[in-house]
């Protein structure tokens, strides 16, 4: 059996995640509670290893921002943790406008030169190594960081880590962009990173309320927890 992370903790026939607090923290009043804990909604240590990446994200996401409120000093690092929250709101967003773009229909004389766009732009997101492809995903998650109010190196690892989930999300949604336009509704699987921001379910709209980053990380994990409950009881 792999090695267990201390995080996981088996109770009865379901496995949990539990992450204490840092004292300073908790002193300061910024998170109040002794410890995260939540279960995993599964007796299954393979997916149970999995979800808690998922979690762990959520979590450490919000442990960095209550120590960011505790030192008020420009932030000069980003978590690996940070990157990913940052990733998949910029993804769910990306797919608010796809998705209003595939209700206004385009006229059909245009969907052949769209499929040519589409695909020289899967074809640059596909290849690490091309230029046109790195320019568009360095200055793309250059400019969420600053959106984000954080300042880093750029030969950081976890600047690195946010550059690759950037050319994967961008290849993800020139792929979905791809199927609509051919009317390929098989449903193939795709990054499995970016699972449930999916065409399928439609996001809220200009007018609607916007939703929050709380509330898109609990969208996302109850999407992971509910096909895992699917695939035990099946």
């Amino acid at each position: 059996m792999p090695r267990r992370d201390p995080r996981l903790q088996l109770r009865g026939s379901t496995w949990w995640v539990r992450v204490k607090v840092p004292e300073t923290l908790r002193r300061a009043g910024l998170i109040k509670k002794r410890e995260f804990r939540k279960s995993l909604g599964t007796g299954d240590f393979p997916e149970a290893r999995r979800l808690l990446l998922i979690e762990l994200i959520a979590i450490d996401a919000q442990i960095a921002a209550a120590k960011r409120q505790l030192d008020p000093a420009p932030v000069r690092a980003l978590t690996r943790s940070e990157a990913e929250h940052i990733a998949l709101t910029w993804f769910h967003e990306r797919e608010d406008v796809r998705l209003d773009r595939k209700r206004s229909a385009a006229p059909a004389w245009s969907r052949q030169d769209e499929l040519m766009d589409l695909e020289i732009e899967e074809a640059t997101f596909a290849d690490p190594e091309d230029t046109n492809g790195q320019a568009s995903t360095f200055s793309t998650a250059k400019r969420l960081l600053q959106r984000h109010g954080i300042a880093v190196d750029f030969n950081a690892p976890e600047f690195r880590h946010l550059i690759h989930l950037v050319r994967r999300g961008a290849l993800e949604q020139a792929r979905r962009e791809l199927r609509d336009a051919r009317s390929d509704f098989s449903h193939q699987s795709g990054d499995t990173f970016f699972a449930d921001a999916t065409a399928d379910v439609p996001l809220p709209s200009k007018a609607a309320k916007r939703v929050t980053l709380s509330e898109l990380i609990a969208q996302h994990r109850a999407g992971l927890l509910g096909r895992a409950c699917h695939r035990n009881r099946g």
